[in-house]
Formats: structure tokens, sequence, C-alpha cells
């Protein structure tokens, strides 16, 4: 049923927002078709956009959205040169506004299947460690990417360590005058630790080769591999771009014995890079750890060690070290570190480009999949719903793990569990079905333009927007306002956070939608203040 109201309220919010805010564009971004005496200002709809979204891994809110952390973002990989900002202008650095960025592709450049582009965004703020994540775009419209990032001083689950301890020092050539040692105290779920031992007269210096000097500050984590808040943290995610491996494959799938992050700067803020002789590092095993292959880790196993850049989003195969059995009961590997990065115990398996795709058949809404092995429970990635023209909505992991078996967890906006879906094959080409009719679901529909006084101008924006449940939940991609226009699928009626990122701010307006009708239509013509009218 379609209905129209104009001036109304929950209305005139949101599309002061979607109009008002966000009008203010370059001339030549706008396109001018005419009809008849009236001019239509459509302000110009990306051909693709990537809606990231940067979440605390311990509070799983955006960085920074209830504080001053700013996400400072940079774009590297091989089509970085194709990046741009909601304004056509090339950009690969931003700041995220509250945790959220937005930006886009050359128009001219028309990702597929067939041609994905890759980039990787590289994200710093200050408290967190420093994380990166490869992105695939294969298809027009928006590309929706979360990102995990850890609070150093308050980290999630499965994560221990200590942040800015002085753990020794250095004389002016880079020198340590004795040994040092740091460790982790034993995680909570696996009584494991991680240790680390610098040797006396080794030398430090940064990624230059300038030598550190004075005292000497380090933050060091060790990540478990049993819990799904540590896990989730692995930057990049699981499936990676590795460089070396020992069977020539360029990505892979990871199976984690668990890994660190170590950072080390000297008291003129001078960050370590390289060191001779090598850090010496001990990590010890979860005792319910398995390789890739399900197998139970035993002494005497081999396993690999990888190294992470996260200027390139690629791991780095460093060889291969023993599993052996450690003096307090716990299996563990030792391994010489002649850099600082991060640094993991992986087995690896292949991985297929595009995963099984699951149809989400009568449900329109935003869900989430969480996706375990069904072998042994193991994390192995988030992914949200998507929408495209003429298909049903549906979930499908990209460079999925190759024989292996997988459980999909369903969760709606509000973090409900909605149904789990057996995925025997995780790289099978045929379509698993999964019904999930609902009564409760509800598509409005937002149009706005912008008008001023006494012109036959009409003007209607265009760019990424995103929503979530008043009541809580996460922020998700609502999509993108195309001139002017947006219809939204909600899991049912109620109070909603609508909100955009534009030129590194923020807006959000909460609505209530709480009587809203299925197929409503909510209009509104916003009257432009008299700076912007004299400028189009």
């Amino acid at each position: 049923m379609k209905k129209s109201f104009n001036k109304r309220p929950v209305a005139y919010v949101l599309l002061s927002l979607f109009v008002l805010t966000l009008l203010y564009v370059p001339a030549c971004d706008i396109t001018d078709p005419t009809e008849g005496i009236k001019v239509i200002l459509n302000t110009k709809e990306r051909t693709s956009t990537v809606s990231m979204v940067f979440r605390d891994a311990h509070t799983n809110e955006p960085v920074g959205f209830n504080g001053e952390t700013t996400v400072h973002v940079t774009v590297n990989g091989p089509d970085s040169d194709k990046v741009i900002d909601l304004l056509n202008r090339e950009k690969t650095s931003f700041q995220a506004a509250k945790g959220f960025l937005s930006f886009a592709l050359l128009d001219e450049v028309v990702p597929d299947e067939q041609n994905p582009l890759q980039i990787t965004v590289v994200a710093r703020a200050d408290g967190y460690i420093t994380t990166s994540v490869p992105i695939t775009i294969n298809q027009e419209k928006a590309t929706p990417v979360d990102v995990i990032m850890v609070n150093a001083s308050n980290p999630p689950k499965g994560v221990t360590g200590n942040v800015n301890e002085s753990i020794g020092e250095a004389d002016n050539q880079g020198n340590t005058a004795s040994d040092i040692y740091f460790e982790t105290d034993s995680d909570q779920t696996t009584n494991s630790r991680a240790s680390f031992r610098i040797r006396e007269n080794s030398r430090i210096t940064t990624a230059d080769g300038q030598p550190l000097r004075g005292e000497l500050r380090s933050s060091y984590h060790l990540f478990n591999s049993r819990d799904s808040e540590s896990l989730q943290s692995f930057p990049g995610g699981f499936s990676v771009q590795v460089e070396d491996a020992p069977n020539g494959s360029d990505r892979v799938f990871f199976t984690t014995g668990g890994f660190t992050s170590v950072e080390i700067s000297d008291e003129n803020g001078n960050r370590a890079r390289n060191f001779d002789p090598p850090i010496e590092v001990s990590i010890e095993l979860d005792s319910e750890v398995r390789d890739h292959q399900n197998q139970e880790v035993q002494a005497g196993n081999t396993v690999p060690i990888w190294s992470y850049d996260d200027e390139t989003g690629t791991w780095t195969f460093e060889g291969d070290a023993e599993v052996v059995q450690g003096d307090n009961g716990n299996l563990e590997v030792n391994f010489e570190a002649s850099h600082l990065s991060w640094w993991n115990i992986d087995w690896f398996g292949d991985a297929c480009y595009e995963g099984v795709r699951v149809n989400l058949i009568g449900n329109n809404s935003q869900l989430r999949g969480r996706l375990l092995r069904a072998d042994n429970g193991a994390f192995l990635g988030w992914a949200a719903s998507r929408q495209l023209p003429g298909v049903p909505n549906f979930i499908q992991f990209l460079w999925a793990p190759r024989d292996v078996p997988g459980i999909l967890e369903l969760y709606d906006m509000n973090e409900n569990l909605v149904t789990t879906v057996d995925l025997p094959q995780l790289c099978s080409e045929v379509p698993v079905d999964v019904t999930l009719g609902t009564t409760s679901e509800i598509t409005v529909t937002f149009r706005g333009r912008g008008v001023c006084d006494g012109s036959d101008v009409e003007v209607r924006p265009s760019f990424p927007a995103y929503y979530r449940p008043a009541s809580g939940g996460q922020w998700v991609s609502a999509g993108t306002v195309s001139e002017g226009e947006i219809s939204i699928t909600l899991p049912s009626q109620g109070n909603y956070f609508f909100g955009a990122y534009y030129e590194d701010d923020w807006y959000d307006y909460l609505l209530d939608l709480t009587t809203a009708e299925d197929g409503q239509l909510y209009e509104e013509i916003i009257d432009l203040p008299d700076h912007i009218c004299d400028d189009l």
C-alpha cells in the first residue's frame, strides 16, 4: 500500500538530512537534464561505492562514535589508483567520521565477477592496534565492509597483553646493554602465553635504519585461537594473500594456532622495525587447537610461521617451526623474528574465490552470517546479506576454505539468532535456499528534493547511507540514496537511526517508524537556504 505524506515530522527529519546537509557539491558533479522549464539537478550517483564501519573488537561499537578517537585510513593495493571520494576527487587517504567511511571508484570502472578490483584498507587510530583488510569489489553499487579494531587498553575476550610498558634501554648506537625479556599474562580461556626475548648487544633500528636510543617501551598482545572475539580481530580475516607459500599459492585460508602483535618505540617516539640478532618469540598453544585438516596437534609436528605487512595486507611465509613440549605443560612454538609485525602460527589450505551462495528466501531485511567449521566449531568469519537486482537477498563468502564443512548462523539486526544452515561444502557451486518468510517486515521509501524560493531548480542528492535499530544492534549499510530516493526493508516497525558519512563528517537522526506500513512512501520538499541556492 502506497501512502504519500508531505511535511510529516518523521519524514522531514530524515529528508532534511538526505537533502539539506548533503547538497553542497561542486557544479561539475551535477547532471543537468531538463523537464520543460524545470531544471532537475541530480547529484551524481557513484557507480560503485565502499561503505565501511570500523568496529571496536570489545564493544562492537563504531570506533570513536562516542568519543574523540579518529580512524585514519589509507587505501593501497593494485587498484588504489581507481579510488575517489564521493565528490569524484582522486583520494586514498581519509578520516573516518565516528567510525564510518564511504568512498567510491572511478565512474568508468565497472567491476564484475570476471574483473574484480583489489584494494587494501589500512586503519590506524590512537590507542588501537594498526590493522588492515584486503577488499575484493566484484559488483556495482555499495560494497559493505566491517573492519575490527582492537583497543590495546581494552581488548576483547581472548586477547591479553600490556600497553606502553618500559622494557629496557638502548645506547646511542641502538644496542641493548642487557637481555630484555617480557611476556603476556596467561590467557583466561586457553592458559596460553606469549614471551619475547631481546638478547644483550642486540641492535634495534627503525625501518629506515636509524637506531633507537634511550628508554624502550613496548605494547604487545597475544590473540588466542579459540575465542571468536579474538579470531574476528585477525587482520584482514583468514582468507589471505600470501608470499612465498610452500605450495606456491598466492591466496590461502589460514587455521591459526595463535598470533601476536608487538610494537617497540624509544623515548623519542621512533618505532623499532629491525633487530640484529633477531628477537626470540615463544607462543604457547591452546590444548584444543587443531590444524587445517582438523587433526590434533602434538609435540614433534611442524607449523608454518608467517609475518604480516599491514601496508599491503600480505602475509609472508617465514619458515616452519617445531611444536615442542613446554616447561609448564603447554605445547609451544619457538621462532626468531628479525623484524616487528604481526606474527602468526598458521596451518593453511586452498581457498575458492566464490563460496557457496545462501539465498534468503522471503526475507529482504539486513541479516549477518557467522560462519563456523562444522567439524570443530572454529570461527571462520562474518558476512552481511546482499541484495542485487533480480535476485533474492543472499549471503556469500568470498575466498572460502576448500574441503571444509561449515555451519552458517544467521543473525538479525538486533543480534538475535534467526536460524542455522548446514553447508557441507563451502565451495559448492550449487546455491542453498533458506526460507525465512516473515510477516513483520516492512519496506519504506524516502523521497526528498530541495528547492529554491522563486526558482524552478530542484536538487536530488545521491550518497551511501547506514541505519540500525534504536533498541540496539549494529549499524549496517542501507544501500545508496539515488537521486533523492531510497527504499529500505526493515525487520519490523520501530524506532531506527539513519545516518550518512559525507566529507569527513557524520550525520545521524532517530526516526519513529512504529506506525509505518509496508510500502509506505515518505516524501518531502525542502526549502534550501540562500547560500546553497546562490551557488546553483
